[in-house]
């Protein structure tokens, strides 16, 4: 079902786990920009879906991402649709939790196809209360390479 920026924060503080792409205060940022936060939530999962402001559009795109809680395949019919009812020639989806298996048959029905990502696949957490030179030291050498290399480059 659809929700409002209220239930959508009570769904984002019951589940700790979503993406900070799904908080309710990033849907709310990104309509500086032209789009409107479309909101969904079913038994147990959530999505947030970026929407082009469609007042003077023919066609648009959703952008969804980082669906939070379990089985976010549940969504999709909705999410589906919101694209139908905001006339989207294309819809992006990219869950936190991934798993091909799970929603191929819908994505198969619906002749859909898989595309590259737009958000990075992880985040890595560095603790910063330990000094730059011991964080560097935890780190591959190609990796400090790079800082060094993109610190004289300014």
């Amino acid at each position: 079902m659809r929700s409002n920026l209220s239930e959508w924060n009570k769904f984002i503080d019951d589940h700790p786990e979503a993406h900070l792409l799904q908080t309710g205060n990033w849907g709310e940022l990104k309509t500086s920009f032209g789009w409107k936060a479309e909101r969904v939530i079913g038994k147990n999962c959530g999505a947030q879906n970026s929407v082009p402001f469609d007042s003077w559009w023919l066609f648009s795109g959703i952008y969804s991402q980082g669906a939070g809680g379990e089985n976010w395949i549940d969504l999709l019919p909705e999410i589906d649709s919101l694209c139908a009812e905001k006339k989207a020639i294309f819809l992006k989806v990219e869950p936190d939790l991934w798993e091909e298996k799970e929603g191929l048959p819908f994505f198969q029905e619906k002749r859909w196809k898989r595309s590259h990502p737009i958000q990075p696949r992880r985040t890595i957490f560095i603790p910063i209360t330990e000094d730059e030179e011991q964080i560097l030291a935890s780190m591959k050498q190609k990796t400090r390479y790079n800082i060094h290399l993109a610190e004289k480059k300014g």
